[in-house]
């Protein structure tokens, strides 16, 4: 490397290094970001509530929005968020909140206290394999029916839902191919109310005698998928969270009794709602992005935000991480893509040119007056078809592996992408052993001061021997590279791919000291002789890639 070289490599470090530590720091802030959890309301010594979990604290709220207690995960024997809790009233008027922890899974039952307002008294209420049967499915959901000692999971992966008593015990669960993907529930009367979230729809399940039947009463469909729902305070529909691929984007949608959309809800200027709840004559949403909780009115009309106090200030601290995540990204991308446009310019104005052969007559000059015309080993082009021929067989083996033996377990959106890609591999397999073969029908060709590369009869390039460069391994004619010795960057040039004798006596021989160059001076000067459409076809992806990385940043 010379010093000019040395120099643009460091000045291209320089650049590239607080990039991807600006890149890492924004991934450590995104990662750290405190996100919504769940969200129920309720009424405790006559007045109304509302239970909020956010960034590892159990918030409560009083009808204004007021925080009236925060309560740390530990203060209800909780080990992590809660994907999901329930509040139930008995008839005595005690009220108790049921706390689904994911991971363990258990179940955490609390008694909510109403002077002062908190949750207190927490202890085990179950735990179990059976609480979640499918290990690696996302958020689970329930709905405690207090008074028919009886909990109703949603079991998502496996299309259904499972009925517990209160101590944990299996009871019953929904017949095969009534739901799909089941997400939030609630209890209305003597009825469930299940969020199908893959069908586009909502259903009201019959639960009322000693064993659950799961008759279909009722059902409403939406236009997208079923996230979260809230029933209206007159009985008559409910609010509906629809939502898109990735459970994204979602509206806000208030049926009436007669399935129509009443309203439609003014997000105001969110995009991304992810749990919803009726709450004094108003809907309240927490916004997923955002980072936000607000209300809309029965009209659909925005309310403003939501919340005041402890609550206000974490979540507005929350929002500024966030804000300062995105810009690191954004800095981080901006630096990457100087570093491309400052090591391109230097690599093409300060790299060491090889020194170009001019073909005279003299002694030792690149002119030959032989001809030759030589095909490549067959020991070459076999040991590399073989090669081919076992990562394409370990590419079966691994798709058998990883597919067959979970096929049934896994939604048939993920099937027919592993599918996807599992066909893209074989392709890019079967066009690098049709590449191979190819090779083997090439050869190199020496006449009259010029040489030239044929493949299957045609043509593929040719220059003079003058202008030919020669690594210990490749030969660079014109803009193609023809491998005439086995190795590569790692090793020493092994075998002669071509014939030896011929090949030295005839051509290498004759070549000039400024013709022999090393392997990255071969590859330079061939990136510098390519023409503008196939540099262009190496440039494109790389922006085209920049530019939706910074298009994500900026999102």
């Amino acid at each position: 490397m010379t010093p000019r070289e040395r120099r643009s490599a460091l000045v291209i470090f320089a650049l590239l290094l607080p990039s991807l530590l600006a890149l890492w720091w924004a991934t450590q802030l995104a990662s750290t970001l405190p996100r919504p959890g769940a969200l129920r309301a309720s009424t405790a010594g006559g007045q109304p509530f509302i239970g909020f979990f956010f960034n590892d604290a159990l918030h409560l709220l009083d009808a204004s929005g007021n925080t009236v207690t925060r309560q740390p995960l530990a203060d209800l024997a909780l080990t992590e968020e809660p994907t999901d809790f329930d509040l139930t009233t008995d008839a005595s008027g005690r009220v108790q909140a049921w706390l689904f922890e994911d991971t363990t899974p258990r179940v955490v039952r609390c008694d909510v206290q109403a002077l002062p307002l908190r949750l207190a008294g927490c202890v085990q209420a179950m735990a179990g394999p059976q609480l979640k049967v499918q290990r690696l499915a996302g958020a689970v959901h329930i709905a405690v029916d207090a008074a028919r000692d009886r909990i109703y999971v949603a079991d998502a992966k496996g299309s259904g839902l499972r009925v517990l008593d209160l101590r944990g015990r299996p009871v019953s669960s929904t017949p095969e191919g009534l739901l799909y993907f089941p997400n939030r529930l609630r209890l209305d009367g003597e009825r469930l109310v299940v969020a199908d979230n893959d069908h586009h729809r909502f259903v009201w399940l019959d639960v009322a005698g000693p064993l659950p039947g799961f008759e279909v009463r009722e059902q409403l469909r939406i236009p997208r998928k079923a996230a979260d729902f809230a029933l209206r305070e007159d009985g008559n529909g409910l609010w509906a969270l629809a939502v898109g691929q990735g459970q994204k984007h979602g509206w806000v949608l208030a049926y009436g009794k007669d399935q129509r959309i009443a309203a439609v809800g003014d997000l105001g200027g969110h995009s991304d709602p992810l749990v919803i709840e009726r709450f004094v004559g108003a809907l309240v949403v927490a916004d997923f992005d955002g980072l936000a909780l607000y209300r809309i009115g029965p009209d659909g009309r925005h309310l403003g935000a939501f919340g005041s106090g402890g609550i206000a200030q974490e979540l507005a601290a929350a929002a500024r991480q966030k804000q300062a995540a995105r810009h690191w990204k954004t800095g981080a991308w901006a630096g990457l893509v100087l570093t491309l446009l400052v090591g391109s310019v230097l690599a093409w104005r300060f790299s060491e040119r090889p020194a170009r052969a001019q073909g005279t007559q003299a002694e030792g000059s690149a002119v030959t007056t032989g001809s030759f015309e030589l095909l490549p080993g067959k020991w070459f082009v076999r040991r590399i078809l073989l090669a081919q021929s076992i990562v394409l067989l370990s590419l079966f083996a691994t798709v058998a592996v990883g597919i067959v033996p979970r096929w049934g377990q896994t939604p048939i959106m993920f099937r027919w992408c592993m599918v996807a890609l599992s066909l893209l591999a074989l392709a890019v397999s079967l066009a690098g052993s049709w590449t191979t073969w190819r090779f083997g029908q090439q050869s190199v060709r020496l006449a009259s001061g010029r040489i030239s590369l044929w493949r299957q009869g045609r043509q593929r390039a040719q220059a003079d021997v003058g202008t030919l460069l020669a690594s210990p391994c490749l030969l660079l004619v014109g803009t193609e590279l023809v491998q005439y010795r086995s190795g590569g960057f790692a090793r020493k040039p092994g075998r002669w791919i071509f014939d030896e004798e011929v090949l030295s006596r005839e051509l290498l021989a004759h070549l000039q000291p400024g013709q022999r160059v090393t392997l990255a001076e071969l590859g330079r000067e061939r990136m510098r002789r390519l023409p503008h459409w196939r540099w262009a076809a190496l440039v494109l992806p790389m922006v085209a890639a920049l530019a939706y990385g910074l298009w994500v940043a900026l999102r």
